[in-house]
């Protein structure tokens, strides 16, 4: 298939890891590279062998070569990003969280009817082959009762702010916080396996800013329930355990990957998981960029619908617990 012409939104470490994914499945052609100033943008784009360096995001997304757009600039700049990209005529690949709320979500779906391009959500662990693991070896532990989730980062700006200085990831004008940077992994994840909650709670440790640092998202399904815990300000370890009336399944490493995998039953334990790459983001780049050339609309809409459960979730789980955003009221 014809590579696909791709342009980068922002120049963090997390752009930097999807351009050596890209480059690692071999189907984009990296062509460009938008930054708010241009020593910025030509830095990272003498860094990452990009040849085209913009600040004006309008010119960038008038290059017919053009076929897709990665965005991962500030949580609050995803959705007015996407939905630019979008009515410009790319393909978009929004980083995580794609929105700030539900409604830019359902509007975002709209736009992308209109015009004809996909939108998705770039949440690793969902492309992962490891997550078929899971699937196939659920039914296997019986009657599935308990999920836990846990997934700790200790943010290196949290010191920072400790101290007063209030960077994007710890800002609620930008839609940072725990939850929107880490916790949607572990909520993605129980998605992924269990769907729609039937009832859900948040419940978080919030800093003076009303940002939080650290939360338990509590999911409820019928005869099961689903703890979900993740932290931006303390140290924990990361595992999956899901536990069934005739053994468990231990998940090993972030829910953002999902490592190893392990059956534990009366009768003893058995590995499951199969190798994978180290950067993770190679799956969902390859996936993604099948789906932009095959347009397989029946995949899109699950994946549309996986993202609007998020937002839905993710927003009025947030505003339980006290946590607003600025983009609420856009």
């Amino acid at each position: 298939m014809k590579k696909l012409g791709l342009a980068v939104i922002g120049t963090s470490w997390i752009t930097a890891a999807f351009l050596s994914a890209a480059r690692e499945c071999d189907a984009y052609d990296i062509l460009a590279v938008y930054s708010r100033t241009l020593d910025k943008g030509q830095t990272f784009a003498d860094a990452n062998n990009i040849p085209n360096v913009y600040t004006d995001l309008e010119a960038m997304l008038k290059d017919e070569a053009i076929d897709v757009v990665y965005i991962a600039s500030p949580n609050d700049m995803h959705y007015p990003q996407a939905k630019q990209a979008l009515l410009a005529g790319k393909d978009v690949i929004g980083e995580k969280p794609l929105v700030s709320t539900l409604r830019e979500m359902e509007d975002l779906v709209r736009t992308s009817i209109v015009t004809g391009k996909f939108v998705v959500e770039a949440i690793t662990l969902r492309h992962v082959p490891n997550l078929e693991t899971v699937r196939k070896a659920l039914p296997r532990i019986g009657a599935l009762k308990i999920v836990r989730a846990d997934m700790s980062q200790f943010s290196s700006r949290y010191p920072a702010l400790k101290e007063g200085k209030v960077t994007n990831v710890f800002d609620p004008h930008h839609s940072g916080g725990a939850l929107y940077d880490i916790g949607i992994y572990p909520i993605s994840l129980v998605v992924s396996l269990l769907g729609e909650p039937l009832n859900f709670t948040y419940t978080a440790n919030l800093h003076d800013n009303g940002v939080d640092l650290s939360g338990i998202f509590l999911l409820e399904y019928p005869e099961i329930k689903a703890v979900c815990s993740f932290t931006k300000d303390s140290y924990g370890p990361n595992f999956t355990v899901c536990e069934g009336d005739q053994g468990y399944l231990q998940i090993d490493g972030a829910p953002s990957r999902i490592g190893n995998v392990t059956l534990v039953t009366p009768q003893g334990k058995e590995e499951l998981g199969v190798s994978q790459v180290e950067n993770s983001m190679v799956y969902e780049a390859g996936v993604f960029a099948n789906l932009f050339h095959t347009r397989d609309q029946a995949f899109y809409d699950a994946l549309t619908k996986h993202s609007l459960i998020l937002a839905r979730i993710m927003e009025d789980g947030r505003k339980h617990a006290g946590v607003r955003f600025d983009a609420d009221t856009r």
